[in-house]
């Protein structure tokens, strides 16, 4: 016979006792505890959604990839006429939503260009030329891109000339390997002084994470305040600030660019005053 005060007494030996009841208890809660809850805070796939949307990826690609109903996005994000969007989702739409990167968003699809830009304008000052830059994302002539918005195609390649620029590697698969690899060959040497000059870089907090952390869609304060976190914890911020304080977009020393313009405006009052 099972003894008293156990699970098993309880159960098999239908024994009612004090003991054999706060047994059943205790069995009761550490199950309960030992079962992941259902539901998840949506907090985490909502601003992963508006990230991926500042990316170009809308929510029918979303759903696409991911497999959860546009209907279940459009709650999540928008709600219903009577009901605010969903405050809790499902363990399995969570993860299948934050799967989602935005390197799925549809080659025409049209993402924010200032990102894309930015990593133009280093690769320019640099040395490589505009038209070159040009003929890798396949324009005939010279570069001709918005500053507004681009399409994803022209966003991924430019991040793959820029990677492989900053290695001094000649990147695989371009349309004009002729003048493609003259043009890295010519510039490999400037980027292996860059990184001797700015040897800072490689402890940046934000090296290996995506860039559109620092250049959100306009009015995307959730992305901003994301990246500025990532700034928050870097060790050269300092250095980072004095590299970039003149940059007209995106985020940079831990300051948006609003904020750079202020300080640029501080310190040539106190320069004009001294």
């Amino acid at each position: 016979m099972r003894p008293h005060g156990s699970y098993a007494r309880y159960v098999a030996g239908r024994c009612r006792c004090s003991e054999c009841r706060a047994a059943n208890r205790d069995y009761e809660r550490s199950r309960r505890a030992a079962i992941e809850p259902p539901y998840v805070d949506a907090a985490d796939a909502r601003a992963h959604l508006a990230e991926l949307s500042a990316s170009g990826v809308g929510l029918k690609t979303v759903a696409r990839v991911s497999g959860v109903s546009t209907g279940t996005l459009s709650r999540l994000v928008y709600g219903t006429a009577s009901r605010g969007p969903s405050r809790r989702v499902r363990w399995a739409t969570h993860d299948a939503i934050m799967a989602v990167s935005p390197a799925d968003a549809a080659p025409c699809a049209l993402v924010d260009a200032a990102a894309t830009w930015a990593l133009i304008d280093e690769m320019v000052a640099g040395g490589v030329p505009r038209v070159a830059i040009g003929r890798h994302i396949g324009q005939r002539s010279s570069l001709q891109l918005s500053r507004g918005r681009i399409q994803a195609r022209h966003a991924r390649s430019v991040a793959g000339l820029h990677r492989a620029w900053s290695h001094g590697d000649t990147p695989a698969g371009t349309s004009d390997a002729g003048d493609i690899s003259e043009l890295l060959d010519a510039v490999a040497d400037v980027a292996v002084a860059r990184r001797a000059n700015a040897s800072w870089r490689r402890s940046a907090a934000c090296r290996g994470r995506p860039t559109w952390l620092w250049f959100p869609a306009r009015g995307d304060l959730e992305t901003g305040r994301a990246g500025k976190r990532v700034c928050g914890a870097c060790t050269v911020r300092a250095e980072c600030l004095a590299a970039h304080i003149d940059e007209i977009d995106g985020t940079f020393g831990g300051l948006f660019a609003g904020e750079r313009r202020a300080l640029r405006r501080e310190r040539a009052r106190g320069e004009v005053a001294s």
